[in-house]
């Protein structure tokens, strides 16, 4: 009888713990982890989940057309973490493939990275440890942070815990949602349409999925409406900031910075926003912490082992209404 065969292309699935590798293999599955330190192209997924049962993806693009050649055989796409925008939901239901995600695995970790980013660009850290190093001593004034008006947009697991976050700084807190969270109601979040928001916040972090509702929600004329000097996080997905459009607002220096942890390309090529020193780019870290990838690596494994076993994967965990 052959193994149950899953095929791991997310880069690190089982890279800082081997616990769901392991309960894998304790299973009787054989595995194929992701070797080349990339996301996976459309033919490298197709080619590699050749015979598979079950696939553990990450950051990469499960199209439609990666999934109408899949085999058969294929009974489940396990995310690998939390968002699931980059795969095609209705083309594996018409597969009759599962397609699960691991809820809330990481929302305290992208939460953290929007804060730190936050503080960084607010206070000039990384261009002050860069100066540092060159032997320049330049003490650049910096923003604090208290007292300041944020405006957190999508009220979900994740800006729900930035919101949590912003209670130290004693900060005002403008929400956007298009369902409002009465969680963050209690925290003293005032709920304000879009416009509102743009023009009264000092910083601005991004929760929210990049759909074609949501494509490029922060553009040119988004842009001319925010305060001066505002700070911009993207700790979400690159395409909701119009990248041309936030170089400019950089070059014309109407905003005061700007972070982000995602690209429409990964690993991403130079980008022209690299060439400002208050743009702080990190290589999509948001969810890499050993702590969550072992919540996210179990997870995902929880839903492989139930497909494996005959059951349906746990109902809070499937995605495309299977």
């Amino acid at each position: 009888m052959n193994k149950f065969k899953v095929v791991a292309t997310t880069v690190t699935f089982g890279k800082f713990n081997d616990a769901p590798v392991e309960r894998l293999r304790e299973a009787g599955c054989e595995i194929t982890t992701n070797k080349k330190g990339r996301p996976l192209t459309e033919e490298e997924i197709i080619q590699q989940s050749k015979e598979a049962d079950a696939l553990i993806v990450g950051t990469d693009k499960v199209t439609k057309n990666v999934i109408n050649n899949l085999d058969d055989s294929v009974k489940i796409i396990a995310k690998h973490g939390v968002g699931f925008d980059s795969i095609d939901l209705e083309a594996a239901k018409q597969r009759k493939i599962f397609v699960t995600n691991v809820p809330g695995a990481n929302s305290n970790e992208v939460a953290d990275l929007a804060i730190g980013f936050l503080i960084s660009l607010a206070r000039n850290i990384p261009i002050g440890n860069k100066e540092v190093r060159e032997g320049i001593w330049n003490k650049r004034p910096g923003i604090s942070m208290k007292g300041k008006t944020i405006g957190v947009i999508g009220t979900g697991a994740i800006g729900s815990e930035v919101i949590k976050r912003t209670t130290g700084f004693d900060m005002k807190v403008l929400a956007y949602d298009l369902i409002q969270n009465p969680e963050v109601i209690n925290l003293g979040a005032e709920y304000v349409d879009k416009e509102k928001l743009l023009k009264e916040s000092d910083f601005i972090t991004l929760h929210i999925p990049d759909t074609p509702e949501t494509h490029h929600f922060i553009g040119k004329h988004e842009l001319e409406i925010t305060k001066e000097n505002v700070l911009i996080i993207n700790a979400a997905r690159a395409g909701l900031v119009d990248r041309t459009a936030i170089d400019k607002a950089l070059t014309d220096e109407k905003i005061r910075g700007y972070a982000i942890d995602d690209y429409e390309e990964e690993p991403t090529p130079y980008l022209e926003i690299f060439n400002h020193d208050n743009v702080i780019a990190s290589p999509h870290i948001g969810a890499t912490t050993i702590d969550a990838n072992l919540t996210m690596g179990n997870g995902a494994v929880d839903c492989v082992l139930a497909i494996k076993d005959g059951k349906r994967p746990p109902e809070k965990n499937i995605r495309n209404g299977m």
